[in-house]
């Protein structure tokens, strides 16, 4: 909603694999008419995958571990490069709980061709590491970010998370000049 509103001319599209969320989704995207939501997850490749619904319904994830009383959903999986082919890409938002490389891996063509801004998550450093990896072969001139709580933009530095103040990242794109004093206004904390 809050991108929505902050661009109001702006074509969304959100991925919800999740049918619970979903009739959310389509009551926000009725009063934005730029917005459009796909009822599939996303990924390197098409087809299906198994979804963990938890109880806490944000920590749903594709990963086995877990909530042993997660339900398990057969979702659709298609990915970026299929859903946003021939179109201008400026900003990618990833949040799939550690699965944020493989949501890249199926959207390079995307990436490489629109060199759009992404914002991602990585709680932790081996999801990092493969997000730094991807973007490194697409073309390591992206400059990679971590959003500090208050808002504020840090050079990630040697490719390493040094501390547990964020998890949240951005990588910036080469032909875009980074705004002096930008900062990236919090959402929400997560508890």
């Amino acid at each position: 909603r809050a991108m929505a509103s902050a661009a109001p001319k702006a074509k969304i599209v959100a991925f919800e694999p999740l049918p619970l969320c979903q009739p959310y989704l389509a009551q926000v995207a009725a009063h934005y008419p730029g917005v459009s939501v796909v009822a599939k997850a996303v990924g390197a490749e098409p087809g299906t995958a198994e979804l963990s619904l938890r109880s806490q319904v944000d920590r749903s994830s594709f990963s086995g571990s877990g909530d042993t009383n997660a339900e398990l959903l057969q979702v659709p999986v298609t990915t970026l490069d299929i859903e946003l082919a021939g179109q201008d890409v400026d900003l990618i938002k990833i949040d799939v709980e550690g699965f944020e490389d493989v949501v890249l891996a199926g959207a390079h063509e995307t990436v490489a061709r629109c060199r759009p801004f992404v914002v991602f998550e990585a709680y932790e450093l081996d999801v990092l590491r493969r997000v730094l990896a991807f973007f490194d072969k697409v073309g390591g001139d992206y400059a990679i970010y971590r959003i500090a709580e208050n808002g504020a933009l840090r050079l990630l530095a040697d490719h390493e998370r040094q501390d547990d103040e964020t998890c949240n990242f951005l990588a910036w794109p080469p032909h875009r000049p980074l705004p002096e004093g930008l900062r990236v206004p919090a959402s929400y904390k997560r508890p």
